[in-house]
């Protein structure tokens, strides 16, 4: 089944969308987005997939800003007033917002935050050529506390961890499998 949305009901919107059914996927192809456009086909529900797939990043705790990237492929530097637009019309219309509700509400919060996961977290930002040099020497530090290169003391110093340590900490479990 092929879809193409016709311009001639919404002379106002530059956007044309080719819907096509095959294994259950939708493609969309953005050409010449505005606000208005967008609105529009939000609003008719022509975006109901591409909704309930950003529903499930913002549930799952990504950034607006990640979201809005990897769903639609707009970044802020793009087109500063489409990214904000599209933002205003998703996050505070009545749909998403009970969808958005509903969804983490069903999510189980072991599907939400894992000890892989926050190693992962802390990988993306000690290996991050963008982020500060701070927060890099953060998760690196984490990190080594993690896998038990580096141990905490009474004190709260880090400081490099012997086998001894090593030893008595895993019979406790401390290290990830």
């Amino acid at each position: 089944m092929s879809i193409v949305y016709d311009r001639s009901k919404h002379e106002h919107n530059p956007f044309i969308v080719r819907f096509s059914k095959e294994a259950d996927e939708i493609k969309m192809d953005f050409w010449e987005l505005t606000p208005s456009g967008f609105k529009s086909l939000f609003q008719e529900g022509y975006l109901e997939h591409y909704l309930k797939v950003y529903i499930e990043y913002r549930a799952r705790g990504y950034p607006i800003y990640k979201a809005i990237k990897n769903v639609f492929n707009i970044t802020i530097n793009s087109d500063r007033h489409m990214y904000d637009s599209i933002i205003n019309i998703i996050e505070e219309s009545p749909k998403y917002i009970n969808a958005y509700i509903n969804r983490v509400n069903e999510l189980d919060e072991s599907e939400l935050w894992s000890t892989k996961l926050s190693i992962h977290q802390l990988l993306d930002i000690a290996n991050d050529q963008f982020a500060k040099e701070a927060a890099r020497l953060n998760a690196i530090k984490e990190l080594n506390i993690i896998y038990g290169i580096t141990i905490v003391d009474d004190k709260g110093k880090t400081r490099k961890a012997s086998l001894d340590d090593f030893y008595a900490d895993l019979e406790k479990g401390a290290y990830p499998q």
